[in-house]
Order: C-alpha cells, then sequence, then structure tokens
C-alpha cells in the first residue's frame, strides 16, 4: 500500500438526465493524484470518508492519475484541495475501489 497526494480538480453537481437512477442530487468528484500509478487498471483506492463529508455511491479510475467519485449529496471537497488516498495494487487487496475511513498519519 502506498499513500499519495491528490487535488481535485473539479466538484460539479451531475445532470441527472444523464443516469439511470436521475438523481437530482448528485455530485461528481474529479481528481488528480500526484504520480502515475503502474498497473491503474487493477488499483483500489482509498479515501478518508471524513473528508468528502457524502455518501459514496461509486467511484472509478480513469487514468493512472485521475479518478472520479460520484456521492449523494454536495461534497465538502472544492475545487483546489488536497486529500491523501491510499493506492493498493491487486497484489495487496483485490482490484475496485473502496471508501476507508482512515485518517493519514
Amino acid at each position: 500500500m502506498k499513500c499519495v497526494e491528490a487535488k481535485i480538480v473539479a466538484s460539479t453537481r451531475e445532470n441527472p438526465a444523464t443516469e439511470l437512477d436521475q438523481d437530482p442530487n448528485t455530485w461528481l468528484i474529479e481528481g488528480e493524484l500526484n504520480e502515475d500509478i503502474t498497473g491503474w487498471e487493477a488499483a483500489r483506492l482509498d479515501f478518508s470518508v471524513s473528508k468528502i463529508n457524502a455518501e459514496i455511491v461509486e467511484s472509478r479510475v480513469s487514468e493512472p492519475r485521475r479518478f472520479t467519485i460520484r456521492t449523494r449529496a454536495r461534497p465538502a471537497l472544492r475545487e483546489g484541495e488536497t486529500i491523501h488516498v491510499n493506492v493498493r495494487l491487486r497484489n495487496d487487496a483485490g482490484a475496485g475501489i473502496s471508501v476507508g475511513p482512515f485518517e493519514p498519519g
């Protein structure tokens, strides 16, 4: 496992017409990690729930440095903020993305 910094590049309300659930209170957080993640397709990212402060509906890694988090309700994170993300590769903890209650120390 490795802890990296990520910068929030956008936090916007999602257009409800673009999703099956058409929830009008859904937000997208887009972030950029401060370094490329080798094997990003199978990486698992753990986020600090207290920093996001909204229910996470789903999240995904889209490029070696980019990720998107979909939340229900407006997240506390704003564009320009920096967060810590724990990155696990497949051999550490399986594929996918999870939300962790960790607080970097």
